[in-house]
């Protein structure tokens, strides 16, 4: 897939085809149902690489699917207790990752479990989107793998700047991933960038219930 077409994948009436040969909706429609769905999708394409990689990410369950029924008053109980949710928290959630699908994926996880969530590509947009807030947002989700190389500066930089702001980072190998010790590890957590989206979720809401010391 051609660099410059990779953000756009997902977004409806995109396409690389000719007008008469292609809708654009294909991946729109595949990356909504996986949102409503509370998953998500991350797409892997590089110049090397013969052909792309979709991974398609869905909630587990072991659970056996119940029966349909169609009583007002059962459909009311599921949609009290469908999930848990992350309302606890009324700040916004900032997820920076250069990767659209990445991006798209994490954000679609969270805004559906109740999160505000604001989307950055790069360092210097997300630290332009948190300098227009009135407010700093109480968590950030930073891809180290972003190309400029500033998203350990950035953290730096917005921990110094905010005492409860914490950090989520994003890494490909947490065992070669050094930080600079003078972090605060109350505040910071390193996970691994292909982490099954309801272990994200779990570990967002275990930060953002914490109570800072």
């Amino acid at each position: 897939i051609p660099k410059e077409a990779m953000p756009h994948l997902f977004d409806p009436f995109f396409t690389t085809k000719s007008k008469t040969k292609g809708s654009g909706l294909g991946l729109s429609t595949v990356y909504a149902i996986l949102e409503r769905s509370g998953g998500g999708v991350r797409v892997i394409s590089e110049p090397s690489m013969v052909g792309s990689a979709f991974h398609v990410y869905l909630p587990c369950t072991s659970k056996e699917a119940a029966p349909p029924d169609t009583s007002a008053e059962k459909r009311q109980d599921q949609g009290k207790t469908e999930k848990p949710r992350g309302e606890e928290t009324g700040e916004e959630i900032l997820v920076m990752a250069a990767d659209a699908g990445l991006r798209r994926n994490i954000t679609g996880i969270l805004e559906n479990r109740g999160y505000a969530v604001l989307e950055a590509c790069d360092s210097m947009s997300a630290l332009g989107q948190v300098r227009k807030l009135a407010k700093a947002p109480f968590l950030v989700i930073l891809d180290t793998t972003d190309p400029d190389g500033n998203a350990i500066g950035l953290a730096e930089k917005l921990l110094a700047e905010h005492e409860n702001l914490k950090v989520i980072f994003l890494v490909e190998n947490i065992g070669s991933t050094r930080l600079p010790a003078a972090m605060p590890a109350d505040r910071i957590r390193m996970v691994d960038n292909r982490l099954e989206p309801q272990r994200l979720f779990e570990i967002v809401r275990e930060m953002t219930m914490a109570v800072p010391a």
